[in-house]
């Protein structure tokens, strides 16, 4: 089996940048209540949050009360245009030219429009060439681990004419289905993107694993009337239980035990899981990296964001091993294994 290398990360967030505290204007809320549950600080959102509850956004008969939400309320920024930014930024990161791509993946819950595709928009806006396959994929926050490993297998069937350059994004503007008058969802997210430009490499130095997985499940994290709704407790049970079940799932499959591995990059939903995750395993402070108190959950765009954030700090050196581990909506859950 060919290699599976990392060339390049992008990020991008929007321009609204909203602390704890912002929240306290309308809600029974605050950074001593938000932090210690969650390890998050502050996040970012294309839009801002008072706006919609103004107009009544949030609430199930929101439209036919209050009229959409003004275009005063909306910036710049949206699905499409934070994956694009992040796509750019990767291929610059990469060295590599729109014209070396041949495949975009965009992994989303939140597409900005149901057609055309997030992907077919990145082609547009980055002048990747006419005939590049590109679609988006919906895995909720475990997404960007389902599209690696889409792009992987698609790389090596050779659906790319004959280019060995994938470009894999996960993008959600979770704003967009956030109820901001439900405290116990609205703090816990952010909006954003992370891009990661992959290389199909005949290197044997790059090896990588795959696991997916995927249960049936619309009580745990499902929407209702487009708004996100949660049971936090066994979103918690879930998550830990995955997490842990793919950390042995590649010691089964490859012999490689968590102590060995350089970095371990979790889905960025909540410092308590990560937390458990490290003690029940016995990682390294080193080993486990966390940014959600400066970003919250950022769905698809959480483990990309990550790894764009650890590779602007200089944490990722030629030679590390990294294992991503995602879990979401769906239920659905995975992991990755690769090398730098």
């Amino acid at each position: 089996m060919r290699g599976f290398r990392l060339i390049g990360t992008g990020m991008a967030v929007p321009g609204i940048r909203f602390s704890n505290d912002d929240f306290s204007g309308w809600l029974d809320t605050s950074d001593a209540w938000i932090r210690p549950r969650t390890g998050i600080k502050a996040r970012y959102f294309c839009r801002q949050p008072q706006e919609q509850v103004r107009c009544g956004k949030g609430t199930e008969d929101a439209e036919a009360q209050s009229g959409p939400v003004p275009e005063s309320a909306y910036g710049p920024d949206c699905t499409a245009t934070l994956a694009a930014s992040a796509g750019e930024e990767a291929l610059k990161n990469a060295g590599v030219s729109p014209s070396d791509i041949g495949l975009i993946i965009c992994a989303t819950s939140t597409p900005s429009e149901a057609m055309p595709s997030t992907a077919c928009l990145v082609q547009k806006r980055l002048g990747i060439p006419s005939g590049t396959a590109a679609l988006d994929l919906n895995a909720a926050c475990t997404g960007f681990i389902y599209a690696m490993s889409v792009a992987f297998s698609l790389l090596q069937a050779g659906a790319a004419s004959g280019r060995m350059y994938a470009l894999v994004i996960g993008a959600d503007a979770m704003s967009d289905i956030l109820d901001f008058q439900d405290r116990s969802t609205c703090v816990l997210f952010g909006d954003g993107a992370g891009a990661a430009v992959m290389k199909l490499d005949e290197d044997n130095r790059y090896p990588c694993h795959f696991h997916l997985g995927a249960e049936g499940n619309d009580e745990a994290l499902f929407c209702e009337n487009g708004k996100l709704r949660m049971d936090g407790k066994a979103v918690f049970r879930f998550a830990v239980s995955k997490i842990l079940g793919e950390m042995e799932q590649l010691n089964q499959k490859s012999g490689i035990k968590p102590d060995e591995i350089t970095h371990i990059l979790c889905h960025q939903a909540n410092s308590r899981i990560l937390d458990y995750v490290k003690r029940a395993r016995h990682l390294r402070d080193e080993q486990l990296f966390m940014d959600l108190d400066r970003f919250g959950n950022t769905g698809a765009a959480s483990v990309p964001i990550a790894l764009a954030d650890m590779k602007q700090q200089g944490r990722l050196k030629t030679g590390d091993s990294l294992f991503l581990v995602g879990f979401g909506g769906g239920l659905t859950w995975g992991s990755m294994y690769l090398k730098v």
